[in-house]
């Protein structure tokens, strides 16, 4: 999780000269907070906000605020907004208020509800703010037992634990440099416990496993299909050689004849099935997937399984949701979709860059149509958006001596102008045979695992349109 900082300097008025600050400028640090970001080039700069904000009225619903300690005339604070109960019109802004030393001051939130101006009644925000929020997926929080409100309001240790070494170290970070606002992402604490991960962390599963042979498995994604594997796979496993058939047969439709040589075991005939048609490499890649976790499944048990981007289609295949031939069939949908939207779907680009970083080398350059696709780790994000953008975002950053690797990907998956492939993809989905997964299956993009009563062909799409981590 990332954090949205916005510095503030106490002032006078802020302490009522009783030499503290008090409850109202509790509030006052909320909204410091929340207009720093709605205002600022995260909100007002993304694509048609500012035409929108003129059509809607925002208003503050249920609002909180909880004192934890005093702060002073000059002492700079710094708060810390964050994301979670996110809907169609109303978003939960969540609030850490820490000083220079990283001491908490004060925390709350407040629910900010979209309302149409004519009536005053609840509507939908614009489709230009969701895909503004949705941009900001890294500031949401952690899904838990417990959601920050509920800590908020609870008091006592639940209050205090929202501040942990990380909160504690983005505050420290925001307050080193220039008082500006930005998003912080900070390293973890030095000598910080690996082996306690925060409730709802699918990590959590494989610990509670003792001395038990469990394991996360992780299914690869984009960039990933290997003719020689894949046939190994294949070749090790004679009995699933009907099922391979009608995954073969399943895909065909969209994808053609080729299906049924790069399903055949011989990694020659592979090779060429899919050079003569490159879009038979994402059934490689998920058969692939399938094949290897069942190998592995004689040798341990997983305690969750984590799909990358496109991997979560074998993860929940694996789980049970649906069989091999039925996922043959959703991965040739999916790619039907994404042909349908033409020669330049966009493409994808690893950089060596943290989130801010990355952020800022877009903004300098003017590159508005591309976006952050995902996180892959703490200094490496992906880069989604029209091919020729990329290309000039490569060449600046390999001019400056940071890494840049293309993705072998049809398009720039997880960027919004694949909603429309989106669409398209969820229809097909809605007449297919699909079950909740019976066992732990954790989603990169709503970072939670997937439960009983979620939609699975919603949950696939939001892999396609939406930023992972």
């Amino acid at each position: 999780m990332s954090y949205f900082a916005a510095p503030y300097t106490i002032h006078f008025d802020d302490t009522m000269a009783y030499g503290g600050h008090h409850f109202i400028t509790a509030f006052k640090l909320q909204c410091e907070g929340r207009e720093s970001l709605l205002f600022g080039p995260w909100g007002f700069g993304a694509p048609g906000v500012r035409d929108d904000f003129s059509s809607i009225h925002l208003l503050t619903g249920e609002a909180y605020a909880r004192n934890l300690g005093s702060a002073h005339v000059g002492d700079r604070l710094v708060v810390l907004v964050t994301f979670e109960a996110r809907g169609l019109a109303s978003l939960r802004f969540c609030f850490r208020v820490l000083d220079a030393r990283g001491t908490p001051i004060c925390c709350g939130f407040q629910t900010v509800v979209c309302a149409d101006p004519r009536t005053g009644e609840a509507s939908a925000f614009p489709a230009s703010f969701l895909q503004c929020f949705d941009a900001l997926r890294e500031l949401d929080e952690p899904a838990g037992p417990c959601s920050f409100r509920d800590r908020v309001l609870a008091g006592g240790a639940q209050t205090t634990s929202l501040f942990d070494d990380r909160a504690r170290a983005a505050a420290i970070e925001a307050l080193e440099g220039p008082p500006l606002a930005r998003i912080v992402d900070p390293a973890p604490p030095r000598g910080a416990a690996l082996d306690a991960p925060a409730a709802g962390d699918p990590r959590c599963l494989v610990a509670a496993a003792g001395d038990a042979p469990r394991e996360a498995w992780v299914f690869s994604g984009q960039g990933t299909f290997d003719p020689e594997l894949l046939s190994q796979r294949i070749a090790a496993a004679p009995d699933a050689r009907t099922e391979l058939v009608a995954a073969a047969r399943a895909a065909a439709d969209a994808l053609g004849d080729g299906a049924f040589e790069l399903l055949a075991g011989d990694s020659v005939a592979c090779r060429a099935a899919a050079e003569r048609s490159p879009a038979l490499e994402q059934l490689g890649v998920f058969i692939q997937n399938v094949l290897g976790a069942r190998a592995r499944r004689a040798r341990a048990t997983p305690a969750v399984l984590v799909g990358h981007s496109f991997g979560q289609i074998a993860a929940l295949c694996v789980a049970g949701s649906f069989d091999l031939a039925t996922g043959a069939h959703i991965v040739a949908r999916r790619t039907a979709a994404i042909a349908a939207l033409g020669e330049d779907a966009g493409g994808l680009l690893a950089v060596a860059l943290n989130r801010p970083a990355a952020r800022a080398w877009l903004a300098d350059l003017a590159l508005d149509d591309l976006v952050i696709a995902g996180r892959n780790h703490a200094e490496q994000v992906v880069v989604a958006g029209p091919r020729p953008s990329l290309a000039t975002l490569e060449a600046a950053l390999r001019g400056a001596s940071i890494g840049a690797l293309p993705i072998r990907a049809p398009a720039g998956f997880h960027h919004p102008a694949l909603k429309p492939a989106g669409r398209v993809w969820l229809e097909a989905l809605r007449a297919l045979p699909l079950a909740a997964p019976r066992c732990a299956v954790y989603s990169s993009v709503g970072r939670r695992l997937v439960g009983d009563g979620d939609d699975v062909a919603a949950v696939l799409v939001a892999e396609l349109v939406r930023p992972f981590d």
